[in-house]
């Protein structure tokens, strides 16, 4: 099922689970084994998904042998698994204490402390395992993951350089490699990486995918060619097939031959969504929770409450709907850094939903209702803590473009009342049909049929209209048209919203060098340009189910939908 408050704690794209990984990670845990039957059966229920049996039996063996290591390090497992990472630390931390020389144990403490947004403790608690072993890919690896997570990106580059210099053969380390050198802006570099993982598992169709995703590469008739063989492989796997077909989407979109084109989006992502769950109807439904809780009745009784902070400003808004353009265009700023898609309000928000509401026995957002003034501030300033190890410059606002705080924007107003909200908006049909191109991982399963994404969209827009009429003048819109046609006219009212002094270097955007993690990073390094704006209109004649589920907001697009 689908957790309530969306969780995003991946640094890369590709998916965490490589066979590499899993086999390294299996061969640490066998260095100590679990031999003792109740913690056995234990270990097998988190193993099958049954935190609750295994937290059931851990619960009793515990009230027997409670400094048992193996004991406490598989309840923070089950801790983990429900989200409570605060818990999760401080059973990592006892078994740490009576067994100090548990390495799976230590690392799985780094890895909780980098899922609570504790990334430099993360990484000072990771250096006693690097320094025992140094060529460790496992560790190497995590190390590049909070490196990233820090955006310490040039570094992170290094860290996979080095990595795959000592482990060549290894096709996730490239892939990592590949995507660090993206993000920094080393394209041509980034080509290479790619390459070299396509030379050593020519069935990688993420690999392709990766090269597509640079969005300015184009596939060379060979690269066409390979991957239309590959794709007859009857070995493939569905991931690397799905893969394949969205490279040939975005391959045959190039050459115009745009029913081609649809036909491999549309087969990669009837791929993607086989054996995955998402219900619009409970989309519709959360919105109307939020609605009802969130209310100008609530907001007018915690005026004043929550931190004063008035540093970071929010974008959010639908996944391309132009939040990494406004981002690099601010980030431009001599007065503004930014830190990326950050998750620590999601953090808050799951931290609240997991170890807060329980307490009170109400659900989430209800529980943010028993929160008072300090309690609100303290939530504030926990945000403002981890925001701090992600920017390290001394400029006095920053940037948080993570698009689905939309979800958050209630959480966000109540703990920094100061914050700036940016909902950046774009036309329907090119925003959503962006989205069914874009090769999204799971955590964005409404993308991957037509008519989910329309209600989604329609969902983002009536919960935006809410907080329009509940909080009047709080959230301040931009129209990507109207950016791409009048750029300097529409940054002006942005930057006014902002209470921030236009600077003419903001135009210059192009030119400013900084880390970019999210798919539009080639884009947003070339001046603003027309190019995605009609680009849907070349497939209108297969996005029916689309248009219909649109409706809604079709007519009234720039103007927000009911509220």
């Amino acid at each position: 099922m689908e957790l309530p408050i969306p969780i995003l704690l991946k640094s890369f794209r590709q998916q965490d689970a490589t066979s590499e990984l899993t086999e390294a990670a299996k061969a640490l845990a066998d260095r100590r084994p679990v031999t003792t039957p109740d913690l056995k059966r234990a270990a097998g229920a988190l193993s099958s998904g049954q935190s609750d049996i295994a937290e059931l039996l851990l619960t009793r063996f515990l009230k027997r042998q409670p400094n048992d290591p193996d004991a406490l390090h598989l309840m923070a497992q089950a801790a983990v698994a429900k989200f409570q990472f605060d818990f999760a630390e401080s059973l990592l931390l006892r078994c740490l204490k009576y067994a100090p020389d548990f390495t799976l144990a230590r690392y799985n403490y780094v890895k909780t402390l980098l899922k609570k947004g504790s990334g430099e403790e993360a990484l000072r608690e990771l250096e006693p395992l690097l320094n025992s072993e140094p060529d460790s890919f496992l560790f190497g690896d995590l190390r590049a993951v909070i490196l990233s997570r820090l955006g310490r990106h040039t570094e992170t580059a290094e860290c996979y350089r080095h990595l795959t210099g000592i482990h060549p053969k290894i096709v996730f380390l490239w892939m990592r490699y590949a995507y660090a050198l993206k993000t920094v802006g080393r394209t041509g570099e980034c080509i290479v990486a790619y390459r070299k993982g396509i030379e050593l598992s020519p069935s990688l169709g993420e690999a392709f995918w990766g090269l597509s995703d640079l969005k300015t590469f184009r596939f060379s008739d060979a690269d066409v060619s390979e991957m239309e063989t590959q794709l007859k492989r009857r070995d493939l796997s569905a991931d690397n097939r799905t893969y394949f077909h969205f490279a040939l989407g975005k391959a045959y979109h190039d050459t115009t031959d745009y029913q081609s084109a649809f036909q491999q989006f549309a087969r990669a992502n009837a791929l993607r969504r086989i054996g995955m769950e998402y219900s619009p109807e409970l989309t519709t439904e959360r919105v109307s929770v939020y609605k009802k809780f969130f209310s100008t009745q609530l907001f007018a009784k915690r005026v004043g409450w929550g931190h004063d902070s008035s540093a970071p400003i929010f974008v959010v808004g639908m996944h391309r709907a132009g939040s990494t353009l406004i981002e690099q265009i601010l980030c431009s700023h001599s007065s503004i850094d930014g830190i990326g898609e950050a998750q620590e309000v999601a953090l808050i928000a799951t931290s609240l939903e997991s170890e807060v509401a329980p307490q009170h026995r109400v659900p989430y957002p209800e529980v943010i209702g028993q929160l008072d003034g300090d309690g609100l501030r303290q939530l504030g300033e926990k945000y403002l803590k981890a925001a701090r190890e992600l920017h390290h410059g001394t400029l006095p606002f920053f940037v948080d473009k993570n698009p689905v705080n939309f979800w958050n924007t209630g959480l966000i107003h109540l703990i920094l009342p100061n914050a700036k909200i940016v909902d950046v908006r774009r036309h329907p049909m090119a925003c959503c049909f962006s989205n069914f191109t874009s090769g999204f991982e799971s955590e964005l399963r409404h993308t991957y049929k037509q008519s989910d994404l329309g209600r989604y969209y329609v969902a983002y827009a009536d919960l935006m209209a809410h907080f329009d009429r509940v909080l009047p003048g709080r959230i301040h819109r931009v129209n990507y048209e109207r950016l791409v046609a009048d750029t300097e006219t529409e940054l002006g009212r942005l930057f006014e919203y902002l209470g921030i002094p236009f600077e003419r270097r903001c135009l210059e955007f192009h030119q400013t060098a900084r880390a970019i993690l999210t798919p539009s990073s080639e884009q947003v390094r070339r001046p603003i340009n027309q190019e995605g704006i009609n680009r849907w209109r070349h497939y209108e004649a297969w996005l029916g189910p689309l248009k219909a589920a649109l409706e809604p907001v079709l007519a009234s697009y720039p103007e927000c939908a009911k509220g």
